[in-house]
């Protein structure tokens, strides 16, 4: 959870179920943290240790702020740009045109490919 504050009361950890004084973001015995959801308690003992827990949602963090760009961009841009260069290069009578049309076609399929 972002920005949580920490319990001003003592708590009792989910993982290893011992107290923790309030004021504290982390249980004082494991390093689990105060506030988190029943799906994270889960996945932490499904890797049976607190740190591999933390180390893979930080990871989770740092990839989500690196999200690639969407295919569905990619896709709007490739195929307006290969149908354009088809009719270039199907009913161009230059070969000015024709190069254009071969050059927005291979960008197109580089694209789609990527």
């Amino acid at each position: 959870m972002a920005n949580a504050s920490a319990p001003m009361y003592t708590w009792v950890c989910q993982y290893c179920g011992r107290t923790s004084p309030g004021g504290t973001l982390t249980c004082a015995s494991c390093g689990y943290p105060a506030h988190t959801t029943a799906q994270e308690l889960e996945r932490a003992k499904q890797l049976g240790s607190v740190t591999a827990f933390l180390a893979e949602k930080q990871t989770t963090q740092d990839n989500s702020r690196r999200k690639p760009r969407s295919k569905k961009v990619v896709v709007v841009v490739a195929v307006p740009l290969f149908a354009v260069g088809f009719i270039l290069l199907r009913f161009a009578w230059g070969w000015r045109n024709m190069a254009l049309g071969v050059a927005m076609l291979g960008i197109a399929l580089f694209c789609l490919a990527w």
